[in-house]
């Protein structure tokens, strides 16, 4: 789903209205979602971690894996719910973003006019952006301090993985369309996985001790343990596909393929801890 972001404004936006998505559609083609250091706890129980590069250019991203395939989200089913037991926080802004202003280091809260959780026109099931008066709505500033307090995380997070990148720990990882299916990697039709990485612990493990206390203060060390710890949930997100395509194939069939996904869910997320 095409996104279109548009920066808020009390003028032009003064009798807007919004919603939370109950409908995950704009995620569902997302194969891995940036995430931060604070939601970590929650991440290890459900999705894999790996660091991308948005460009050739740009510095590693933590992420997390939603998918080894081209445009699919298996977290997301094909009538738009999200399945799994966390929602990153990347996902649970929206229809909002905090986005760069250009030539600027500052930022400007920006919302998505066409996803469905907008309306330039508040109906009476949604929440506005402004008051009469111009001024935000609780709701709104309620968002706007979460997503403030992501994107300060978000840069304690690059800060963390840039040691690591510095530290030459973080390589490609090598996988598989096939991943944990017999003998995929000696099928020649098998496709690999190009894009992700995930931390060398050979090469974590033979660093200098002061360089490892520094990782250790700065919480870089923890990370990187993280995301080794995290790559058993891979063997998870190769069922989820499993049972994503049973799901499309058998579509008649919802009701006992929701019971296999089904996850208690867990949305809560303090930043300022």
């Amino acid at each position: 789903m095409p996104l279109s972001y548009i920066p808020v404004s009390p003028v032009t936006h003064r009798g807007a209205g919004w919603k939370r998505p109950s409908r995950y559609f704009f995620a569902a083609q997302d194969v891995v979602a940036p995430v931060v250091m604070a939601e970590l706890s929650h991440l290890l129980t459900s999705m894999p971690l790996a660091f991308v590069h948005k460009s050739a250019d740009a510095p590693f991203q933590l992420v997390a894996v939603q998918s080894l395939q081209s445009g699919l989200n298996v977290y997301v089913a094909p009538d738009g719910r999200w399945l799994g037991q966390y929602v990153p926080a990347f996902y649970r802004s929206y229809p909002f973003r905090m986005m760069p202003i250009e030539d600027t280091e500052r930022t400007a809260l920006c919302v998505d006019q066409g996803g469905g959780c907008f309306a330039l026109a508040a109906e009476k099931s949604e929440q506005r952006l402004f008051t009469d008066d111009g001024e935000l709505t609780e709701s709104l500033a309620s968002m706007r301090t979460f997503m403030e307090a992501l994107e300060k995380n978000r840069r304690t997070t690059s800060a963390c993985v840039a040691e690591l990148a510095a530290q030459d720990v973080i390589v490609p990882w090598a996988l598989h369309l096939s991943q944990g299916e017999k003998d995929a990697i000696g099928d020649p039709n098998v496709q690999p996985v190009r894009g992700l990485h995930r931390i060398d612990e050979a090469r974590l493990k033979q660093l200098p001790a002061e360089t490892l206390q520094a990782l250790t203060q700065s919480g870089a060390l923890s990370l990187a343990y993280a995301q080794l710890f995290s790559e058993q949930r891979m063997t998870h997100l190769s069922r989820r596909y499993q049972l994503h395509s049973e799901w499309q194939r058998h579509a008649s069939a919802n009701s006992a393929m929701e019971t296999l996904f089904a996850e208690d869910e867990d949305d809560i997320l303090d930043f300022g801890a």
